[in-house]
């Protein structure tokens, strides 16, 4: 057995990875992680075992591992957020997960936020539904446009939105909306331009680009701190701020 973040746990290495991963109460650590893919040290950097996991069920990928790091570097990041602009003690928070898939995020997030705020801080968990996945019962199947009309969250949580599709223009619409907060890539993940306010390569240099999130407000933070173990290994948390 090795020892993690004080906590025994059995080698990965000899478990059915794939089926524990499916088990919403498992949450392993990067190190875990990295030492199941590529053994010790990163002695084997081959992604091919990597993919072949992540794809293994064609209806349920895997893009974003939930690990340790991941919904410790988050909760310590909302507990920030709500210090600044939460208005009395009394004041319920609420955090809206879109895309959620088959909820492992946003339920174990909402266990690590009762850890340190009791009662304050309530995550709806929501998805499309659209894919034959085993949802958490707490996953509600509501498209993003339905889900901000009917909660008007605090703050918005995505892990690895739809390519090409860019929903982040409807959270900025919503003053309620403090934050948003995206999980993913540029590259994959929503328009590059839309949703991340890259500047397009063929933009036409007579014409300045102006950054979506900017136009409406808002500052991009990247929360480099947090640590991330995707499919791509190329993942990052980036937190939009009004």
């Amino acid at each position: 057995m090795e020892k993690f973040n004080g906590i025994l746990s059995l080698d990965i290495e000899s478990e059915n990875l794939y089926e524990k991963i499916k088990d919403p109460n498992y949450v392993p650590s990067k190190k875990q992680l990295e030492n199941f893919f590529f053994g010790a040290n990163n002695q084997n950097k081959s992604y091919e075992k990597l993919s072949k996991f992540c794809t293994k069920d064609k209806n349920d990928n895997i893009f974003e591992f939930v690990t340790e790091e991941l919904l410790e570097g988050l909760t310590e990041h909302i507990m920030e957020t709500i210090e600044k602009f939460k208005k009395n003690k009394n004041e319920t928070i609420l955090i809206l997960e879109i895309g959620a898939g088959r909820g492992k995020l946003g339920y174990n997030l909402q266990k690590h936020c009762n850890n340190k705020l009791p009662d304050k801080i309530k995550i709806i968990v929501t998805d499309r539904g659209d894919f034959n996945r085993d949802y958490l019962d707490i996953v509600e199947k509501i498209d993003s446009k339905n889900a901000i009309n009917k909660y008007r969250p605090d703050i918005v949580i995505q892990s690895w939105m739809i390519g090409d599709i860019d929903l982040t223009q409807n959270w900025r619409d919503c003053q309620n909306v403090k934050e948003y907060i995206l999980i993913g890539t540029e590259k994959y993940c929503g328009k590059s331009d839309l949703t991340w306010g890259v500047e397009p390569k063929h933009q036409d240099k007579k014409i300045k680009f102006v950054k979506p999130y900017e136009k409406d407000g808002f500052e991009r933070i990247d929360l480099d701190d947090i640590e991330t173990f995707s499919q791509t290994m190329e993942s990052k948390v980036v937190s939009f701020k009004r």
